[in-house]
């Protein structure tokens, strides 16, 4: 692989292997674990790595590193950083609506447009899938103007009569949930790791920034990985990356391959596989 960007194979351990590659880098680096930025997919791999870096060092107290979840960065430490770039923004701040909450509104706006059509329970229904169809729109990084042709069939035969609705929401929609004091969480996510990379475009980081796990599947993720394989102490770590699949496939999988998605990491970094 090119510059910074490595991979550990499928069947391989991955934190035991990635804590290893991790010690072994600080100390060609000459740097140190405390000063280190580690991005996970999810939390339940941040726990299971503080316990993998245990073990390793065999020490039941260790300064550990900064270890976030790329897909839910609230941390206070992130939110911390962010405040002294001029990239922040007050509404950065704002916290994420609770899902209970976030479906009741949904489900008074759809009454309040479609009460002679449809019972409570339908309404709570329709905001349901509302609500997963904002997620998937802000996670894809698309846009409500061209709708038509956003919305999949299997939900054409329950929404298309509300077509009118539905843009109109998907426009106003954060408006509406920022004067309640309230951010949505998949726009959220995308805003704070734009911040992210843009803070460390003015002043790249000092200390080694590890990025493992992730395949680059999500659009601001990708972006967030790229970001880091330029940084000078940045490295990517890819799970389960099939070199020679790559190697092979000239940017021709499909996008239901297993290695579609790290695929097209690799050329959105113009990194080859050797």
């Amino acid at each position: 692989m090119d510059r910074n960007v490595y991979y550990i194979e499928a069947g391989e351990p991955f934190l035991s292997v990635l804590v290893d590659g991790i010690d072994k880098h600080l100390t060609y680096k000459n740097l140190q674990l405390k000063d280190s930025t580690i991005y996970l997919p999810n939390r339940r791999a941040v726990t299971s790595l503080k316990e993998a870096f245990l073990n390793y060092y065999n020490k039941k107290a260790l300064l550990m590193p900064t270890i976030l979840p790329i897909g839910d960065l609230d941390d206070q430490e992130l939110m911390f950083e962010l405040a002294e770039s001029k990239n922040f923004s007050p509404s950065d701040s704002l916290p994420p609506m609770p899902n209970i909450q976030r479906r009741l509104l949904l489900t008074k706006l759809v009454l309040a447009v479609e009460k002679d059509n449809c019972s409570l329970v339908e309404a709570s229904q329709l905001a349901f899938m509302l609500g997963k169809f904002i997620d998937q729109v802000q996670t894809d990084r698309l846009s409500f103007d061209n709708l038509e042709n956003l919305v999949p069939n299997k939900y054409s035969e329950h929404w298309q009569k509300t077509l009118n609705f539905l843009k109109i929401v998907g426009k106003e929609w954060p408006n509406i949930i920022q004067e309640l004091g309230f951010s949505d969480p998949i726009e959220r996510r995308n805003q704070l790791l734009i911040n992210q990379i843009q803070s460390w475009s003015e002043s790249p980081p000092q200390g080694l920034v590890v990025a493992a796990g992730s395949t680059g599947s999500i659009p601001a993720t990708a972006d967030l990985l790229c970001c880091i394989e330029q940084l000078p102490n940045g490295v990517v770590i890819l799970p389960g990356l099939n070199v020679d699949t790559i190697r092979e496939s000239h940017n021709k999988l499909e996008p239901t391959h297993p290695q579609y998605f790290m695929d097209k990491l690799l050329t959105k970094m113009d990194v080859k596989c050797h």
